[in-house]
């Protein structure tokens, strides 16, 4: 969703290996092709990605800080001695 720079290197895509993308346009109310073309690596990475980002959703989502605290503690200080 920006416009960084992304810099990719693969073994099963060549670098001259591209494909050609289409957007569509508001202005124009139809689809329209963008250029420069996007390389292949660009587009098997969109489609395998999922499992990656879905696991960075699912820690930022369900993160648990305690890191280094004892669990135990608070059990031992609240848990009722009998003292026969």
């Amino acid at each position: 969703m920006d416009n960084a720079v992304v810099t990719m290197i693969s073994s099963s895509c060549g670098a001259q290996d591209v494909g050609q993308i289409k957007r569509f346009s508001q202005k124009e109310k139809r689809n329209v092709g963008i250029s420069p073309p996007r390389p292949r690596l660009i587009a098997k990475y969109n489609t395998y990605m999922g499992g990656t980002d879905q696991m960075d959703r699912n820690i930022a989502c369900y993160w648990i800080g305690i890191k280094g605290k004892k669990l135990y503690w608070p059990l031992i200080t609240w848990m009722p001695f009998k003292i026969v």
